[in-house]
């Protein structure tokens, strides 16, 4: 069964009268009272996990921001909980490859595009799994590298379903999801 994710966008109103903190909760709480209404809300749990309050909403969302906006993954299901990340490249992932790729996945996503898509599914994975403590090492990406844009990563025992959606080779926006 094709699990349906809604991706809202925001921009970001980077000023010189705000930092960026603010923009991103600015943007955050214009797109949730877009979506969902002007009654409604954002929460976070003790893990910092957003959720709607105020009005009568039951399924799962995910919040990321990248330079330029910030994104809104939605599904109305309350049994698929869902991640989003949204990255540009930086020559940053190159220096920190080692903390969030295993010793195989180094071998086989080596160039930019392919840490950003690596980068991107461990941090939607990640949000998805909803696991204190998960470390982005124990995120499993296929190996080789699956030339489609779904595929499927593991965590701890648990598989998600992951669809990277490549904007360009230096931005990228990957959702992940898995039944709960």
């Amino acid at each position: 069964m094709e699990v349906k994710i809604d991706i809202y966008t925001e921009a970001l109103d980077r000023d010189s009268r705000h930092n960026a903190r603010m923009a991103e909760k600015r943007a955050t709480s214009q797109l949730i009272s877009r979506v969902f209404g002007e009654t409604a809300s954002i929460e976070h749990d003790s893990e910092g996990r957003p959720s709607v309050a105020g009005v009568d909403f039951t399924g799962m969302i995910s919040i990321t921001h990248s330079c330029a906006s910030c994104l809104l993954a939605v599904t109305h299901r309350s049994d698929i909980s869902i991640g989003i990340d949204a990255e540009t490249w930086r020559e940053q992932l190159t220096r920190v490859a080692s903390k969030f790729l295993t010793d195989e996945e180094r071998t086989h996503y080596l160039t930019p595009a392919l840490l950003l898509l690596a980068w991107t599914t461990k941090e939607a994975v990640y949000k998805a799994a909803r696991i204190p403590g998960l470390a982005l090492k124990e995120i499993q990406l296929p190996v080789p590298v699956v030339e489609s844009a779904s595929f499927t990563a593991t965590a701890r025992g648990k598989k998600y379903t992951v669809m990277s959606h490549s904007l360009s080779p230096t931005e990228a926006i990957t959702t992940a999801y898995t039944h709960l």
